[in-house]
């Protein structure tokens, strides 16, 4: 791509909130902040999934940044899992015109034998942000999960 993700992100820094449905089919409310961190090298996120009556259904903190390997990773805490994950970059491309797809991955999705996740984020021109979760457990099916679309 032409525009960094790191700099594409950065253009987006700012607040959002939008409604989505997760895993269990419960109806939230996403709050997301995207904001630059040390000298513009990485990408901060944080995100909270609270439902209507105001249960903390999800919470994490996540960097975006250069890997060791020069290629884009996501590193994220999360109160799903009692540890970071990495998520590596696995595709970067337009949709629907002009918006910008990263999905962000851990794991073989077909690898049942172990927990596997990819995270897709969804920059729309219009100023959206779209959040998406796709996960499978061990012996488990790898599938769409939750997620949504937000708005300054």
């Amino acid at each position: 791509m032409t525009v960094s993700i790191i700099q594409s992100l950065i253009e987006f820094s700012g607040e959002f909130r939008g409604k989505g449905i997760n895993h269990e089919k419960q109806d939230f409310i996403g709050q997301m902040s995207i904001r630059p961190v040390i000298q513009k090298n990485g990408i901060e996120i944080d995100f909270s999934a609270i439902g209507i009556e105001g249960t903390l259904y999800h919470q994490e903190k996540t960097i975006l940044a250069l890997g060791h390997n020069d290629k884009p990773s996501l590193w994220s805490l999360n109160s799903n899992a009692p540890y970071m994950f990495q998520l590596e970059l696995r595709k970067d491309e337009r949709f629907e015109g002009d918006n910008r797809r990263l999905v962000f991955g851990f794991g073989d999705p077909k690898n049942k034998d172990m927990f596997r996740e990819e995270i897709q984020l969804d920059l729309h021109i219009d100023g959206r942000v779209g959040y998406h979760y796709y996960w499978g457990m061990p012996g488990g099916d790898f599938a769409y999960r939750s997620g949504l679309i937000m708005k300054r």
